[in-house]
């Protein structure tokens, strides 16, 4: 051989090695198929064994990168991590079986024992925890971050999911779920965000199949604020499991809900429109924290209560009709 600083420790390492520099190989038949390859680290039997021109890899454990033939600037720690891989490069695999499936996926990172390990072509994979992204086959652009974190994935894209069993049943594309189950039970909903516990099926609130909500939960899991896939805004301030009031629009108008089903809408000419489910009184009028009158209604019947109209009144001729009297509010 013509290469430079090399180390090979082990029977038939680095065994038809011929210019590939820089190169340290350590295990029986590690690396023992590399040619040019340069600045390759191998330790571990069979590691990065089928490898001839890939360069700037790093093998750690038993068959780590074991079917590599031209990939570079991949990283493989641990038993059979990325011993699937052949001419993909820049993956990071870490953990027992890490990208053990990956052949053709590029710019992948699994850290944890089968993290990523049903990837083949998937690329642009962040999966981080024990089974994150177990499932994920050609789901390019997917970040799953915790234990079981975005699980059932397969080919779905530009899925994050941060948190333990976050999205670990969604599949479906662009989700974006982070906290602790944050989603966990949704399948087929996509577009969806989720920031907190929320699981995607609780307090009256069902998105498992819904898309573009938005929603903010809190470490209980209740759903806070809320923006469902028409852009309508609705909170619940926690006295109890429904929505408290809500605001949106529709056809040009803007509307004010409370519980759902009252509310006040601003339809877009300036028309105020106020609606109650049941009757009872719809305004208060108050001074000084004293209530001075109201507005009610029942059925097709609206009253003015508790007070009068002060105007002017006149005949058509200008004069005073002295037969209206002052109204006393009783």
């Amino acid at each position: 051989t013509t290469a430079g600083s090399i180390t090979a420790l082990g029977y038939n390492a680095g065994n038809n090695l011929t210019t590939g520099a820089d190169t340290t190989i350590v295990g029986a038949y590690a690396g023992d198929a590399i040619t040019t390859g340069g600045q390759n680290t191998v330790i571990g039997s069979g590691a990065l064994s089928d490898t001839t021109t890939g360069g700037g890899n790093t093998a750690v454990g038993k068959s780590a990168l074991a079917v590599n033939t031209t990939g570079a600037n991949n990283v493989a720690v641990g038993s059979q991590a990325l011993d699937a891989n052949t001419t993909a490069s820049n993956n990071v695999a870490v953990g027992y079986g890490a990208l053990g499936a990956n052949t053709t996926g590029a710019q992948n990172v699994a850290v944890g024992t089968s993290a990523g390990d049903a990837i083949t072509t998937a690329s642009n994979c962040t999966l981080i925890g024990h089974n994150a992204g177990g499932a994920v086959v050609a789901g390019t652009n997917t970040t799953a971050i915790g234990y079981n974190a975005g699980d059932a994935i397969t080919d779905q894209v530009n899925n994050v999911m941060l948190g333990v069993n976050a999205g670990t049943a969604a599949t479906s594309d662009a989700n974006t779920l982070i906290g602790t189950g944050a989603g966990e039970l949704i399948t087929t909903g996509e577009k969806n965000t989720i920031l907190g516990r929320f699981d995607g099926n609780s307090n009256n609130l069902d998105i498992r199949t819904e898309n573009k909500f938005v929603v903010l939960s809190d470490g209980d899991g209740i759903p806070r604020g809320i923006f469902d896939g028409t852009g309508q805004f609705m909170v619940n301030f926690g006295q109890g499991s429904d929505v408290d009031g809500n605001i949106g629009a529709s056809s040009g108008s803007t509307t004010f809900g409370v519980q759902k089903t009252d509310g006040i809408r601003i339809a877009q000419p300036g028309t105020t429109y106020i609606n109650r489910y049941s009757d009872g009184i719809i305004i208060y009028f108050r001074s000084a924290g004293a209530t001075e009158g109201s507005i009610s209604v029942s059925g097709s019947t609206v009253s003015y209560n508790g007070g009068h109209l002060s105007r002017w009144s006149q005949l058509a001729d200008n004069t005073k009709d002295t037969s209206i009297v002052k109204g006393t509010g009783n």
